[in-house]
């Protein structure tokens, strides 16, 4: 009978498994078996070989797995000089330090000596193979002198600034068009007039593509929004702020160089156009009378 204490565990010497050891069978929980029946089924299991290969599988899980061979006598022991090096109080301090999330930044001197060190780094810049056999050009040499001379930012120098400008002349800006700037398009489709949207002048000082350029007028139409062009009728001028101050300056600007260069000249507002029908706005830009 295998013994137990109050917990429930079993007693030092009487577990299942030291039972199977010594011939006996452990009585499962809920079967009684006599002690004539207990003999019997033993006596069958030993006939049987049951025992015998059971020791063996013991014996078997107890050797050294193939893979791993036996430790030779001077691994075992470095295996006790590393443990007596990494085994100290500073190195079980560290350690606990960097499980907290701690970083001691220690440099390779400090870490291995300066002797040492000295070593690993001549070793890093040898394998250090940089660009993997290229070079660079003698034009981007002097360009990346140039730069670690102070100038850090070629975009600010004339040649490069004229470059970027000609190739903004080349985009179509912006990309999708305003629902205002839809609707005056369509009230100009209606009505049989051809038109250019995004059209870019370069006749005036303050160079740029209006929303809408009818060339057999000369008129551009600007769709202007309440919020970021500053509609006067809207906001004051002590409410607006830096980009909106700005935005009307231009405007104001643009609108006196485009009258000065023979241009005819008329913007809306969003909320003047979204109020607005065709025959309002055949009115607005007269173009009966032009």
């Amino acid at each position: 009978m295998l013994k137990k204490d109050k917990l429930g565990r079993f007693v030092k010497g009487n577990h299942p498994s030291t039972e199977f050891r010594k011939g006996q069978i452990p009585i499962r929980k809920g079967v009684k078996l006599t002690e004539e029946e207990i003999r019997k089924r033993t006596e069958t299991r030993r006939e049987n070989g049951w025992f015998k290969n059971l020791t063996e599988t013991i014996k078997k899980m107890r050797k050294p797995h193939k893979s791993h061979p036996p430790r030779s006598e001077e691994h075992k022991k470095n295996l006790s000089l590393n443990h007596r090096k990494y085994n100290t109080e500073e190195s079980k301090r560290k350690v606990s330090l960097s499980l907290r999330g701690i970083n001691l930044g220690k440099t390779f001197e400090e870490r291995f000596g300066e002797d040492e060190a000295k070593k690993i780094k001549e070793k890093m810049r040898k394998n250090h193979k940089g660009m993997l056999g290229r070079h660079h050009k003698k034009e981007s040499r002097e360009k990346i002198g140039k730069s670690r001379l102070g100038d850090k930012n070629p975009a600010k120098k004339p040649e490069v600034k004229e470059k970027i400008r000609q190739a903004r002349l080349k985009q179509i800006l912006p990309i999708k068009d305003t629902s205002i700037e839809i609707k005056i398009q369509n009230f100009l489709k209606q009505l049989g007039i051809e038109f250019v949207t995004h059209f870019y002048i370069k006749e005036i000082e303050h160079k740029y593509r209006c929303d809408i350029f009818i060339p057999i007028i000369n008129l551009v139409i600007e769709c202007d929004g309440d919020y970021w062009h500053a509609n006067p009728q809207v906001y004051s001028e002590e409410i607006l702020n830096e980009k909106q101050k700005w935005k009307r300056k231009m405007d104001e600007l643009r609108t006196k160089e485009l009258i000065e260069n023979g241009y005819k000249v008329v913007r809306l507002w969003g909320s003047e156009v979204r109020r607005m029908n065709i025959n309002d706005f055949e009115n607005k830009i007269n173009y009966g009378k032009i």
